[in-house]
């Protein structure tokens, strides 16, 4: 019988199979690193969007012709104080300018809340700030699918005016850029005879990162 001079160590791997799995573990751990690192820059992003939108309505509301507590992304950047914002994870993806928002009735604790396509911020500025993940709208209730509300639509013609349903703000903000008329709440678009459709309609809401 042949005598192999191939050195084996006690757990069966030669050198050269021993060196190269120290190169595997390497790259493994250089590669996670890389992407926790990309990760939390990502979500810091998002906390930097969140407070440029809180700064900027803080300006605008001086200046806002009707005073009110809440602003929506849609008026603030429409007046020029602050340009359309982008997710940090996809530059092709708008926030949503009515359902992006923020309240100011306690300046010294903006509330804040900005959806950017399948990212969902709640802050408080300078307290804490959550990071969701947000799926569709469905009628499908389950484990999952646990963040219901109640979506709208409206009629024209007694055909529904808008392609999907909506959440309050998106609404009140779409009804008021269609009619060119200022509607502050969802009373104000009943009392004007238009016909509304609601459907109850979930989502999955998981929550990814949350800090100060």
């Amino acid at each position: 019988m042949r005598k192999t001079n191939k050195k084996i160590n006690k757990k069966g791997f030669s050198k050269v199979e021993f060196m190269v799995l120290l190169a595997v573990i390497a790259i493994l751990i250089a590669i996670g690193s890389k992407l926790a690192l990309d990760s939390s820059k990502s979500y810091g992003s998002f906390k930097t969007l969140a407070n440029n939108f809180a700064n900027a309505v803080a300006r605008y509301k001086d200046k806002a012709i009707i005073a009110k507590d809440e602003y929506s992304l849609y008026e603030t950047s429409k007046n020029g104080y602050i340009d359309e914002l982008t997710s940090p994870f996809d530059k092709n993806v708008k926030c949503d300018k009515y359902e992006s928002y923020v309240n100011i009735k306690d300046s010294s604790k903006k509330s804040i809340v900005l959806v950017c396509g399948d990212y969902l911020v709640e802050a408080v500025q300078g307290d804490y700030y959550k990071v969701y993940e947000i799926s569709s709208w469905s009628e499908t209730k389950d484990e999952l699918h646990n963040d219901g509300d109640i979506l709208y639509n409206y009629k024209q013609n007694g055909n529904l005016a808008l392609e999907n349903y909506v959440q309050q703000k998106s609404l009140i903000g779409i009804y008021s850029e269609k009619t060119g008329k200022y509607i502050s709440n969802i009373n104000d678009i009943k009392s004007s005879g238009t016909e509304l459709v609601t459907k109850m309609l979930y989502r999955e809401k998981k929550l990814l990162k949350e800090f100060k």
